[in-house]
């Protein structure tokens, strides 16, 4: 939220002239110099329309004078539903600039508004106070900002604005490069002003130039002040094939198409733009095939998509990428407020960000083009690395909050497909009653949306997430609502898969090996300690295999703990040393266990599938596909031993997930056992069970306000424990391409730090009653947190000490 305090300090300001060249013509301008304290109210020229809607007037905080401020008059638009034509209604625009603390009257006509009985100051997150007396409607500011007035919930007979900060700097001091001003009055271009690189073009504060203005192939221009770009029949502004170019201030009325466009250009930044526009097509601003653009400070209420982001279209052809947009308001009157994605074909658009962005308003009839935040994949594009955070959503007239889809439109597609791939919705709240439901929607198996991630969804004041309070029959996203179809995956296919790919990659192996034999510290150290490890022994005396393994009130299982282990670090100890012994030793163990193992029983024996399992699937990762081991065949069932046991013994039994640390193992040895298998539909479920899972997922086992976890008041064995599985199932998904170590602003490290402050004898904020799940754990729920086993983290395993893996979150 927006406050805007008071500053100090007012003084006059004084006004100069200067003389400049434009088309061989002498244009005398003048510009404004002033302090803190002063106000500077252009006039409207001749011939452009003024609007008579509302009396404005503004003055410095604790000056009895006040001065009037002319009003541009302007259209906007909404579509007619019946015939698809647009309905055209009055709308008023003031612009002005300020420093210092202002207050700013305004009144009504009496005729277009009876009686004033509401009043709304929008964006409404700026919380802007105000006043009603009488039928003045009165407000302070200390800040510049683009706002909107809206009387008894008039969308359209609004008064606009647009208020900035008075620019000291004169342009014609520029000691580099060319000059071009146009003074305060109205300028008529006979034909598109062509701006060379290196060329300054300065719009005066009332200056009104009708025409178009074009960077082409150039670099290093600017077109900078707050005069206004109006009725052009063109792009107001458009930037073609050139790199480093500032467009900072202007304001564009009623264009005829879009306002403003970059095709094919590099290093652009947009900022202060301000933009009303109700013709066809009428875009804010387009974006095509271009890289490293910021957009900021921006307000945009337009005939079509506010802002758009596209692929290939002549003349513009390639990829986009590193596109910011910040600290801005959008209004769509048609179609959307944000759109990525469309044209092209096999193009890259990647890396937009979405930051602190107001969506004020939608009026979109279609369906196919609502969407507050729309992406559109197809001619087999790619669109990944969207980031949309802190975006606030007010009640909309007519669309959807999400429109997520790869698909194809015959109007403007040629081939259909393509793929949405990591989309983060962070920190994005609406409040209203009037939106249809949202979509996410793939094309078919083979175009796909991948990981998509909502973190602090809040709608009408109700957050949003798998933790939630809900029927348990029910989708998280019905609480949008949102319909998910069945094209929106984590993996896909089987030649999705990294391997290896658990613990380990290939190029894990190698640094190990690497350094270890370049005796390389610390490596070098810890393979002495590691090699002296009696499971680290080519002759290593196989305890099992059993036919029946249990853990619980009877137990056996350690012959399987103690040949897991060694399978394992005799898998590692081959890749270090290529010693064939090794490989032997690694291989027998898995082959003989995975030839006669026929069941695992015992009321704990999710545990030891989720902990032996899971170490044992990590020897065999490592053998396959570095040793190229093959599994020997299975006396119990026939074919692939090995997996064929993985599966049915394993993975089976670990989908019913458990609670909290219990159930965050089997989901990590599910992950492990996925990769493996090569099983895309396991993945998934592991996957989306790791981020969602009501009792044992992320955001169920750890507060994001503090980190703490849901067993904190239980012990800390548990407690760090649960740390550790989790830090193990976001290795397994490192490896797969997947960051969860920094899902929902890195909440497993939130919830490291917490339990080491604590563990190190620090306080730490404790709330008993935070818990996402309803069923109650042991002997819990708890009113402090326990100090029990506070300081451990060395742990018991089958009577083998090992040391809890949780401070992998860290390295």
């Amino acid at each position: 939220m927006a406050k805007f305090l008071s500053s100090l300090g007012r003084a006059t300001f004084a006004v100069v002239s200067f003389v400049i060249v434009f088309s061989s013509t002498i244009i005398t301008a003048d510009a404004a110099v002033a302090g803190p304290g002063s106000v500077l109210v252009p006039s409207i020229p001749s011939p452009i329309a003024q609007s008579n809607n509302y009396t404005v007037k503004v003055r410095s905080e604790g000056d009895k004078q006040w001065q009037s401020v002319d009003l541009y008059w302007t259209r906007v638009m909404v579509a007619n539903v019946t015939t698809g034509a647009g309905i055209y209604h009055n709308s008023s625009v003031g612009i002005f600039d300020f420093d210092g603390v202002i207050d700013i009257s305004i009144e009504p006509r009496q005729d277009l508004f009876p009686s004033i009985d509401s009043v709304r100051i929008r964006p409404l997150s700026y919380d802007i106070p105000w006043t009603l007396n009488g039928r003045t409607i009165q407000l302070t500011l200390s800040e510049p900002a683009n706002l909107v007035v809206e009387v008894n919930g008039d969308v359209f007979q609004v008064l606009h604005l647009f208020l900035n900060k008075i620019d000291t700097g004169d342009p014609q001091q520029e000691k580099n490069g060319t000059v071009t001003s146009f003074s305060p009055g109205y300028h008529q271009l006979n034909q598109t002003y062509k701006i060379s690189s290196g060329e300054t073009v300065y719009l005066a504060p009332g200056a009104v130039v009708k025409g178009s203005f074009l960077f082409l192939n150039v670099e290093n221009a600017r077109l900078i002040g707050h005069g206004i770009i109006y009725g052009s029949s063109l792009n107001a502004v458009n930037v073609s094939f050139s790199n480093n170019i500032l467009v900072d201030g202007p304001t564009v009325l009623s264009p005829l198409h879009a306002s403003v466009g970059v095709g094919s250009s590099h290093d652009i930044l947009i900022r202060n733009l301000r933009v009303i526009s109700s013709g066809q097509w009428g875009d804010g601003i387009d974006t095509w095939c271009s890289q490293n653009i910021t957009y900021e400070k921006l307000f945009m209420r337009t005939g079509d998509d506010s802002l758009a982001f596209y692929l290939s279209s002549s003349p513009y052809s390639g990829d986009s990428q590193n596109i910011t947009i910040r600290d801005s308001s959008v209004w769509a009157d048609v179609a959307h407020p944000l759109n990525v994605g469309g044209f092209g074909g096999n193009e890259t658009m990647s890396d937009l960000t979405f930051d602190n962005i107001d969506i004020l308003d939608q009026h979109e009839p279609q369906i196919y083009y609502q969407g507050c935040m729309a992406m559109s994949a197809s001619n087999g594009n790619i669109v990944k690395n969207v980031l949309f955070n802190n975006i606030r959503v007010e009640n909309f007239r007519m669309g959807m909050l999400f429109s997520f889809k790869v698909a194809y439109n015959s109007k403007y597609d040629s081939t259909a497909g393509g793929t949405l791939s990591n989309i983060t919705v962070r920190d994005v709240e609406y409040n209203g009653s009037d939106s249809n439901i949202s979509i996410m929607s793939g094309y078919d198996k083979n175009s796909l949306i991948e990981f998509v991630n909502f973190e602090g969804l809040r709608i009408n004041g109700q957050l949003i997430w798998s933790g939630m309070q809900k029927a348990p029959w029910y989708a998280v996203s019905d609480y949008v609502p949102m319909w998910v179809d069945n094209h929106v995956y984590f993996k896909v296919k089987a030649s999705d898969f990294v391997h290896p790919g658990l613990w380990h990659t290939h190029n894990d192996l190698e640094r190990i090996r690497t350094n270890v034999l370049s005796k390389i510290e610390p490596w070098a150290s810890a393979y002495a300690n590691f090699r002296a490890d009696k499971y680290s022994q080519a002759n290593y005396t196989m305890k099992g295999p059993a036919a029946v393994i249990s853990r619980g009130a009877v137990s056996n299982y350690s012959l399987f703990s103690y040949d897991a282990k060694a399978a394992w670090q005799n898998a590692l100890m081959w890749y270090i040393t290529k010693d064939q012994a090794h490989w032997e030793r690694s291989t027998t163990i898995l082959d003989a266990w995975g030839s006669n193992l026929t069941n695992i029983i015992g009321t704990d024996r999710s545990l030891l599938i989720g902990l032996e399992g899971d170490l044992f699937v990590n020897a065999a990762e490592i053998m396959r596909w570095e040793g190229n081991w093959t599994e020997a065949t299975s006396a119990w069932w026939g074919g692939s031993g090995f997996s064929i046991q993985l599966y049915w013994l394993f993975s089976r039994q670990s989908i019913p997930i458990g609670q909290a640390n219990y159930g965050m193992v089997s989901i990590e040895a599910l992950l492990s056992f996925a990769v493996y298998l090569e099983d895309v539909q396991l993945y998934n479920y592991a996957m989306d069970a790791f981020i969602q899972d009501n009792c044992a997922g992320l955001f169920a086992t750890y507060d994001s306000r503090t980190g703490q976890s849901i067993e904190a008041g239980r012990d800390q064995s548990h407690t760090m424990s649960g740390l550790g599985w989790a830090a193990y199932g976001a290795r397994v998904g490192q490896s797969q391409g997947v960051d969860l170590y920094g899902l929902g602003n890195n909440l497993l490290l939130k919830g490291a730090e917490y339990a080491a402050q604590y563990n190190l004898k620090e306080t730490v904020e404790y709330e008993p009653n935070w818990r996402r799940c309803e069923s109650v754990l042991v002997d819990g729920p708890w009113s402090t947190i326990s100090a029990s086993n506070r300081g451990v983290t060395n742990q018991r395993r089958s009577g083998t000490s090992y040391t809890t893996n949780m401070w992998l979150i860290a390295s």
